[in-house]
């Protein structure tokens, strides 16, 4: 059933509770809200933190990796470098050979052709 209500006008007294009721409802519901907001900022810090501290290790991890990859590089250009050098003189030798090759064999030749002058009777 409903609750009937006097139909009497309100004086200033409940005026003035109601006032003092609504005051004190809206202080709990700041204080609440206050208290949350403050859990909010510490978990957001704390979070900011987290991030912070795996980005320090992610960049440490990256510069690691550059280090690494450099030094494996340097290593690669010095090995190329190595057997680059190898093959050119190998070329040079090769060249060489080449070139006077066929002066050794006239030369050869001829001296060949001088000894079987000399053992022909």
């Amino acid at each position: 059933m409903a609750k009937k209500h006097s139909s009497s006008a309100a004086t200033k007294a409940d005026m003035n509770a109601v006032q003092t009721a609504l005051k004190s409802d809206i202080e709990g519901v700041r204080a609440e809200l206050k208290a949350d907001m403050d859990g909010l900022r510490g978990e957001m810090r704390a979070g900011f933190r987290r991030a912070a501290l795996a980005d320090d290790r992610l960049g440490v991890r990256i510069t690691r990796l550059e280090e690494a990859l450099v030094c494996g590089l340097a290593q690669n250009r010095d090995e190329v470098a190595r057997v680059l050098d190898a093959a050119a003189s190998r070329m040079e030798t090769l060249w060489r050979e080449t070139a006077s090759f066929p002066a050794i064999l006239d030369d050869h030749g001829r001296r060949l052709s001088a000894l079987e002058a000399r053992r022909a009777p």
